[in-house]
């Protein structure tokens, strides 16, 4: 099946909750609980389906990665936006 996935949800998994920026242990817990998620979806998917992504969502995704919230370093950022 080929299928489209939410730009949140590549944000999601990858990336890791940082613990010092939750206020409580819960949130902390449910954002951990969002990123295993991600990733678990994220790996199925990619095993069992064709994933299409726009031009748009590879932009907002490289802008997510290296820009906002826990930077992943630019160089990073790109080489996942390239695979």
């Amino acid at each position: 099946m080929n299928i489209f996935i939410d730009t949140q949800l590549w944000i999601y998994a990858f990336k890791k909750p940082q613990r010092e920026k939750f206020i409580s242990s819960e949130e902390y817990k449910e954002a951990l609980q969002m990123h295993s998620k991600a990733v678990k979806f994220i790996s199925d998917v990619l095993l069992n389906h064709i994933i299409y992504i726009t031009t748009h969502q590879l932009a907002e995704i490289f802008h997510a990665l290296a820009f906002r919230g826990i930077k992943t370093n630019s160089r990073q950022a790109l080489n996942i936006i390239e695979k």
